[in-house]
């Protein structure tokens, strides 16, 4: 082993008590950021229960509650048009339109969800911030981890 090799297992070995913190804290920064799984799933709830029961009166009522809700930040989305529909038009729709329309609920949920909640740079920061607060790190260490 030359000493540069050397010089490189003690520089690990030195590190090793951050080694374990910042591994412990990108973890937690994970699940944090990826609660935003959760938090849709628990805002599409209403959606998985409307289909599951297949009322169709059901169905519509829980859309036009979703439409209601989040209508207004649904309507930034360029891939989103939500129509005024007289009710004649939507009593026609047949069960498997309102799935289709309540599996679209559920993804545009998902979608407003992350939007305002994670991305790469929310992730970035909550580990640096977490690592910030576990005090192991300089703020030279930090910067150095996260330029």
């Amino acid at each position: 082993m030359d000493n540069n090799q050397l010089q490189y297992i003690k520089i690990q070995s030195q590190y090793a008590d951050k080694v374990e913190q910042f591994e412990k804290y990108v973890v937690k920064a994970a699940k944090l950021t990826h609660a935003i799984a959760d938090t849709a799933e628990k805002k599409c709830k209403q959606a998985r229960i409307a289909m599951e029961s297949g009322n169709i009166d059901v169905m519509r009522n829980t859309i036009q509650q979703y439409i209601c809700q989040y209508g207004q930040d649904w309507s930034r989305f360029r891939d989103v048009r939500i129509q005024l529909v007289d009710g004649n038009t939507y009593a026609q729709l047949s069960a498997i339109d309102l799935i289709q329309q309540l599996h679209c609920v559920i993804t545009l949920v998902y979608k407003d969800t992350a939007l305002k909640t994670v991305n790469k740079e929310a992730f970035r920061e909550c580990v640096k911030s977490l690592l910030k607060q576990s005090k192991m790190f300089t703020d030279k260490e930090l910067d150095a981890m996260f330029a």
